[in-house]
């Protein structure tokens, strides 16, 4: 199914709408902008949900991620889906803390 622009504007004639803008896609009002992040989706549309075109890696990166089985995914054949709320849960985990964040198993607070 496609979308065109004919059908956008009938969305925006119904009431107002949300536009995303990494991508300029309209969401209408019933839909949460976030209900895509529990849908399966493609490598490209994975980096149009989470990154915003500044900041955004390259398509070879989450490929390379993918090859070596660090991204979570889902393979269909020689399809590959990815959750982005798993992906974000993932990159999440990943964040660089400072030492002084960081609790031993011997620290104890004061």
């Amino acid at each position: 199914m496609t979308t065109n622009i004919t059908d956008l504007q009938d969305a925006s004639d119904k009431g107002p709408s949300l536009l995303i803008p990494a991508t300029g896609a309209k969401i209408p009002p019933g839909q949460s902008p976030l209900a895509e992040l529990d849908q399966w989706v493609t490598g490209e549309r994975l980096l149009e949900i989470l990154w915003d075109a500044g900041s955004r890696p390259s398509l070879q990166w989450i490929r390379k991620e993918t090859r070596r089985r660090m991204m979570p995914h889902i393979r269909r054949g020689r399809l590959i889906f990815y959750r982005p709320r798993s992906v974000m849960e993932w990159f999440n985990q990943r964040e660089c803390r400072p030492n002084s964040m960081k609790q031993t198993p011997h620290s104890q607070p004061l």
